[in-house]
């Protein structure tokens, strides 16, 4: 009887030092508050439902501190300091050639519509570029229409000549310097601060941020424009080596909870807090005013050469983008008619 017990135990123990050897973890780096929507609603959910799929397989674990600026992001990632990492393309200006056309004015009206075009377009044409080299993306996300948040009332394009705001990066200062403002090119995070210390007089950024980075306290107007006044992205992407060394059975859990799964998700959490932050400042006395259609006219003539810009960055990489940029149009067109 004792060597049966003996011989159960050394079973259960065997099984034990299996399951444990069986779990696969990545550690991710998230430079957003831990309170922040996309880490509570986008993040969180997405690492869960990867657990799930995988049977408890694979763990992606949050790590307590970001391991690096915002704008670093990218190279954690692709240097293995991270496994996996949250980042913004446009805040590594140069790198990202083919992200810029996702961050153009007037695109879209919705973070669905945009993100889900941002997605495929990157899948259809830009993944052979190699931008993301050492770094396999697993989704690529828009926020919805950004908008110019302010301490003072905009009703001309005189009222925006001067005005010192934050920006992303992208084409967001070459948007803003054609129109006389004065770009800060600082992480989202650094909003309030700039604000608040009255280095900046406004900043650039979609409805749901508002509230995310609390910034109804510092600002008092919104200039609301028409199909955007830009967008910008987020990626998330895990390491290569990592990517290729995890088990096939975690690999393709990985991928089955990414890609445009991730993409409607994240897209998704940033429509209803759009909506929800809008109403909210509302109802707070909030001031808006909707770009009149002169307005709109004029900040369109005075970007329209951003586009050309785009055409002839991309072209330069050996793509001839007037295919992509229509491609990506016929997208946000068809996703928003299915809405």
């Amino acid at each position: 009887m004792k060597r049966v017990t003996i011989i159960a135990l050394s079973v259960i123990a065997a099984l034990s030092s299996g399951a444990a050897r069986a779990e696969e973890a990545l550690k991710m780096s998230n430079w957003l508050p831990p309170t922040h929507p996309i880490t509570t609603q986008i993040i969180k959910p997405w690492i869960d439902s990867v657990q799930e799929k995988s049977g408890g397989r694979l763990v992606i674990r949050q790590l307590p501190m970001a391991l690096g600026a915002p704008q670093a992001h990218f190279a954690l990632a692709r240097d293995g300091v991270a496994d996996i990492v949250i980042g913004v393309p446009g805040y590594t200006p140069g790198l990202f050639v083919s992200d810029k056309l996702y961050t153009l004015p007037f695109i879209g009206n919705s973070a669905t519509s945009v993100s889900l075009a941002a997605w495929r377009t990157h899948q259809k044409y830009f993944a052979p570029l190699g931008e993301y080299k050492g770094v396999h993306l697993l989704g690529l996300f828009s926020h919805g229409p950004g908008h110019v948040h302010t301490k003072r009332e905009i009703r001309s394009l005189t009222d925006l000549q001067g005005l010192k705001v934050r920006v992303t990066g992208g084409y967001l200062h070459e948007i803003t310097s054609s129109l006389k403002m004065v770009p800060l090119l600082k992480p989202a995070t650094e909003s309030y601060e700039l604000l608040s210390s009255g280095v900046a007089d406004g900043t650039l950024l979609p409805m749901e941020s508002m509230a995310a980075f609390h910034l109804p306290k510092v600002t008092t107007h919104t200039l609301l424009v028409p199909g955007g006044f830009y967008f910008a992205t987020f990626f998330v992407g895990v390491n290569e080596g990592k990517y290729k060394s995890l088990s096939p059975e975690a690999r393709a859990a990985l991928d089955a909870m990414s890609g445009e799964a991730l993409v409607r998700l994240a897209a998704g959490v940033f429509d209803a807090g759009d909506a929800k932050v809008l109403k909210e400042l509302e109802a707070s006395g909030h001031k808006f005013n909707v770009a009149n259609d002169q307005l709109t006219r004029e900040i369109r003539t005075a970007t329209a050469h951003v586009e050309k810009l785009w055409l002839d960055e991309i072209k330069a990489k050996g793509i001839e983008g007037s295919e992509a940029l229509r491609y990506f149009r016929e997208q946000i067109a068809a996703n928003e008619k299915s809405r």
